[in-house]
């Protein structure tokens, strides 16, 4: 109630705001100001959404417009989108506690939930969603157990020849309990371990555990949207012969193959395919970092060249030696005639996959 008198002419303003929405649009109907049980001022207003009416309530904090107002069903119990919060039945909308700010009116926000309300209701038109929210790339990634990483450099490589109708590739595959991360090894016998896709050349070093590398094939087609995710290799194979392509393997030792689909729009998408027909198709989520340009100054790049001798790999020449590779250096001697042992591991660069080693 007293925000009635502490913000009179903002409310005012929201009030001639709300009338001049309801005259523009044919959505919006009721728009009656109103006090909640616990003394929020409130705007209740009807979103009319095809045949379905959706009756809301705006509520506005005391302390508006520093502090966001929010929208919710007035029947705190109903249940309208995925983008709502289960306890209070707020709708997630463009603007939030992360983001506001005190220009943004009630017409705005009245407009964010029709936006919200048109795009998930069935059989409406839809149109996108603007979204407050920016997820980091571990974030996009949460959930998605196989995963490929593809930066724009293995890109270019990839989706170069579209007159090729398929083009054999290699693909290490790195394991980590339930999850996959792969790594394009060479393209038509061409390395990719070193230069544009900067991958390690261990993932080739058969003595290491971990990983394994699979033949795979980039297959060039028309569209790739209507592939179902998830699909069996029946339904894929009959993909494949849709676009003109044979399942290319016939003598392939590992228990899947690995395709990377291209269309005509220079979409991507990667797929693991069990080569004895059966089963389901997995499909990769490819990843690539920021482009926050490199991490490695240019001036280090002579250290390329040269030999460093670290004498001692104890707590100190352990962390020394790393830095000078992370910087740049490949070309070290390297002097200890001690072993490893457990003792040493909480200060030490090594782990426990090396005691008992030199």
């Amino acid at each position: 109630m007293l925000l009635f008198l502490d913000q009179a002419p903002r409310l005012l303003e929201d009030h001639r705001g709300l009338q001049a929405l309801a005259a523009e649009v044919d959505w919006l109907s009721k728009v009656e100001w109103t006090l909640s049980e616990k003394g929020e001022v409130c705007v209740n207003f009807d979103l009319i959404i095809g045949s379905k009416t959706f009756e809301a309530v705006l509520v506005f904090a005391g302390l508006y417009p520093d502090v966001p107002a929010f929208v919710r069903p007035r029947d705190a119990t109903q249940r309208w989108s995925i983008h709502q919060y289960p306890t209070t039945g707020t709708l997630c909308l463009e603007w939030g506690p992360d983001n506001w700010r005190s220009d943004i009116t009630a017409a705005d926000l009245i407009r964010s939930t029709y936006q919200l309300l048109v795009s998930e209701s069935a059989g409406a038109l839809r149109i996108p969603v603007p979204s407050r929210h920016s997820l980091t790339l571990g974030q996009q990634l949460r959930g998605k157990s196989w995963r490929l990483y593809f930066p724009p450099a293995v890109r270019e490589v990839v989706i170069a020849d579209a007159t090729a109708p398929m083009t054999p590739l290699t693909v290490h595959t790195a394991l980590r309990f339930w999850e996959f991360v792969g790594y394009v090894g060479d393209v038509n016998g061409v390395s990719l371990a070193t230069g544009v896709a900067r991958s390690p050349p261990e993932l080739v070093d058969h003595f290491l555990g971990g990983w394994y590398t699979r033949q795979g094939w980039i297959l060039h087609c028309d569209e790739i949207t209507s592939l179902v995710d998830g699909c069996t290799v029946s339904a894929f194979k009959a993909f494949a012969a849709g676009k003109g392509h044979s399942l290319p393997w016939t003598d392939v030792k590992t228990i899947s193959a690995f395709i990377v689909l291209v269309d005509a729009e220079k979409h991507v998408r990667a797929l693991s395919v069990p080569t004895d027909e059966t089963g389901d198709v997995s499909e990769y989520a490819l990843f690539q970092g920021p482009e926050t340009g490199k991490r490695v100054p240019d001036a280090y790049a002579a250290l390329a060249d040269k030999k460093v001798a670290v004498v001692g790999l104890g707590s100190i020449g352990s962390k020394v030696a790393v830095s000078l590779a992370r910087s740049g250096v490949s070309k070290f001697v390297l002097v200890d005639d001690d072993i490893v042992l457990p003792e040493n591991l909480s200060r030490n660069q090594l782990d426990w996959l090396s005691i008992g080693f030199s």
